[in-house]
């Protein structure tokens, strides 16, 4: 039990001071994914927002953009869709 934690500690310890040296390169590189911690790709502002880069039978996933309308925020190949499915 004393080792676990003793492991715990140490690997807490080294992540911080790795997060606290990013910030300090002053070249801005990494900054945006390790300031404050991980962004995740939907968190990030960017026209597409389809993760899915495959293709499936050939064809590949049509691009999920902002429509820019608040009533019917997300379009795909011209038609907009609402944030939650309508009952």
């Amino acid at each position: 039990m004393q080792l676990t934690s003793l492991s715990l500690l140490a690997a807490w310890s080294a992540l911080a001071v790795a997060s606290l040296n990013v910030g300090s390169s002053g070249n801005g590189v990494g900054q945006s994914e390790f300031h404050l911690g991980v962004i995740l790709p939907r968190q990030q502002s960017r026209t597409n927002l389809q993760v899915f880069s495959g293709a499936l039978g050939g064809t590949g996933a049509s691009a999920i953009t902002n429509s820019g309308d608040p009533e019917r925020p997300f379009e795909v190949d011209g038609d907009t869709f609402v944030c939650h499915p309508s009952i």
